[in-house]
């Protein structure tokens, strides 16, 4: 089945930038031409604008857009996804200690497998150095879609963090990560903790290191 943006493979993280950059221009474009062409019938506006299809069928279509349409909805939530991935991409380039890794794999679109992540990066050894899952949760709920505990599975999280020389973390939105920071939560039950950094001021994106919790 085709994605709506294909996975990256063994590429550098800034030709990763640059791609998902082509793709996610391409994406908002074929949105608002969808949007300008939808019927101005207010008695039927969200129904039609939930399921309206977004044409992608164009001859500039980027060779990461695997789909020829895609509903506006699922359009929307993968391009702001794919905004807080290019803030991560950003981030990690932007500093010498990660900026000489390349990507092994990042899923701008897909459910990775288990135990698969959003992203990899590795050193020049191949050898894993950091995974990092990537999302857009536009709420202040720490459970919400009980995604928080479904990024900790996927990095390998259990009864404690791996000892194991690969940095996690979670990219995401400031709502959402400073609910997942907030100091209220029950830390003494929990076998991590987050270091959280802003890295985007416009996207008010954040990075969340994970940490063994001392406190456990």
């Amino acid at each position: 089945m085709p994605h709506l943006v294909k996975p990256i493979e063994n590429q550098s993280i800034r030709k990763t930038v640059d791609d998902l950059r082509v793709a996610h221009r391409f994406l908002v474009e074929c949105a608002i031409k969808s949007l300008e062409e939808l019927s101005s019938n207010n008695d039927n506006w969200g129904i039609n604008t939930k399921r309206l299809k977004v044409s992608l069928n164009q001859p500039q279509k980027p060779y990461l857009v695997d789909k020829t349409t895609e509903i506006l909805t699922e359009v929307v939530n993968i391009t702001a996804t794919m905004e807080r991935l290019i803030d991560a991409l950003e981030w990690f380039v932007s500093h010498d200690q990660y900026n000489k890794f390349s990507v092994l794999i990042c899923h701008p679109s897909t459910s990775d497998n288990d135990g698969g992540n959003d992203l990899v990066l590795i050193d020049s050894n191949r050898r894993v150095c950091v995974r990092c899952e990537v999302c857009d949760v536009a709420s202040s709920n720490a459970g919400q879609n009980n995604k928080e505990n479904k990024d900790i599975k996927n990095l390998g999280i259990d009864k404690e963090v791996p000892v194991d020389n690969v940095e996690r973390f979670i990219a995401t939105s400031e709502e959402f990560a400073s609910a997942l920071v907030s100091k209220h939560r029950k830390w003494n039950t929990k076998p991590y903790r987050y270091e959280m950094t802003a890295i985007n001021n416009n996207n008010r994106t954040c990075m969340l290191r994970i940490l063994p919790n001392d406190q456990g």
